[in-house]
């Protein structure tokens, strides 16, 4: 990538486990949850979607495509120049409703309307044909590197051609059999966990989320610009923390900045005693001056919980406050938030490296 060229979140549209779906407030409250699921808080649905389509789709569905539609407008955009998004497994209730039917029926007598929402692009398609877009579509499923895999391919798509808009999105819904299939591999919590008191409980295992968050990403500064994002690597199981620590540095001497800017570094971890232990070993290194934040509490873990993660750093930059909610410690000291670095990992092989920083030029 080359520093010539910006790369802007210009709108967004998130829909998750909290009230997140509406742009004009930040965090407004707080939803707990005493199980170890945590499912989306939903606007309402016919605000975005024709409520006679309403009846013919899926929860995810009408998540997804709500949420892009709220970024959509949040950017005032009428025809995105491509639409890329990320799951790491789908639209995975109907695919499990779909795969019963035909173990039911005898593959006979099948359901089509199931199978063809249960398609890992059946939301980037319906996206797609909502807004009339016959541009560049394409789905990216890659466990927990699909969505830093797709905003890859969105930045590519502006390197190459620094006109175009982007909107990109990343999400995955719960299910019962995949969460149960979890709790055995130990991905999961056995025992309910209060959902705010997750990191004061330790244990094996994280909280099942959801959620669909979309991005409108350009090369211009708009009057709704929320920040500019400045750096991406990923890592496929590191050996040791020297070796994320390193990526980091990467990240921001390319940015022209170093390790005493970073104003925020949003941990995401999951509160999994196991596979948290690299990224608390780089916060312990080189962050322990530097303000903590943490969102899986809010959000729960998933394999595009880092779009997530996204989300709540362009906010900060946007409000240039921290809800208390989120923070670990307490160093910021109130000055401008410039310089927003995300360490996320899911399962604690697949490592992404975001920063986010000010949308003015200044520093660059």
């Amino acid at each position: 990538m080359s520093k010539k060229t910006a790369y802007y979140i210009q709108g967004m549209g998130n829909i998750s486990p909290q009230r997140t779906f509406d742009n004009s407030e930040f965090l407004p409250e707080i939803s707990e949850y005493q199980e170890n699921v945590l499912m989306c808080v939903r606007p309402e649905f016919k605000n975005y979607i024709n409520p006679v389509a309403l009846r013919r789709m899926s929860r995810m569905f009408k998540i997804g495509l709500s949420a892009a539609k709220i970024c959509a407008q949040d950017a005032g955009m009428e025809m995105p120049d491509g639409i890329i998004t990320a799951s790491g497994y789908g639209c995975i209730g109907d695919t499990s409703r779909f795969m019963l039917e035909v173990i039911e029926n005898g593959e006979k007598q099948l359901t089509p309307t199931l199978f063809m929402q249960s398609t890992y692009n059946s939301i980037s398609g319906g996206i797609a044909m909502a807004m009339k877009c016959n541009n560049y579509n394409t789905t990216y499923v890659h466990r927990g590197f699909a969505f830093e895999t797709a905003l890859q391919d969105a930045m590519m798509q502006i390197y190459d051609d620094p006109s175009k808009r982007i909107l990109l999105g990343g999400f995955d819904e719960t299910n019962d059999g995949q969460f149960a299939i979890c709790i055995r591999t130990g991905y999961h919590r056995k025992d309910f966990v209060n959902s705010l008191s997750l990191f004061q409980t330790e244990g094996r295992g994280t909280l099942q989320g959801e959620g669909a968050s979309f991005f409108t990403i350009g090369s211009e500064k708009t009057d709704n610009t929320y920040c500019r994002i400045s750096g991406l690597q990923l890592l496929y199981a590191p050996k040791d923390k020297s070796e994320i620590i390193n990526a980091i540095n990467d990240v921001l001497s390319e940015a022209g900045i170093d390790i005493k800017d970073v104003d925020i570094v949003i941990n995401g971890i999951g509160g999994d005693t196991i596979n948290d232990g690299l990224n608390n070993q780089v916060m312990d290194a080189i962050f322990a001056d530097t303000q903590q934040v943490v969102f899986k509490h809010l959000s729960g873990d998933y394999c595009t919980a880092s779009s997530f993660g996204l989300w709540l750093g362009a906010q900060m930059h946007r409000y240039q406050t921290i809800p208390e909610i989120v923070k670990t410690n307490h160093i910021h000291s109130g000055a401008p938030i410039r310089n927003i670095l995300m360490l996320n990992h899911f399962r604690g092989k697949n490592y992404g490296i975001v920063l986010l920083s000010t949308p003015s030029d200044e520093q660059f």
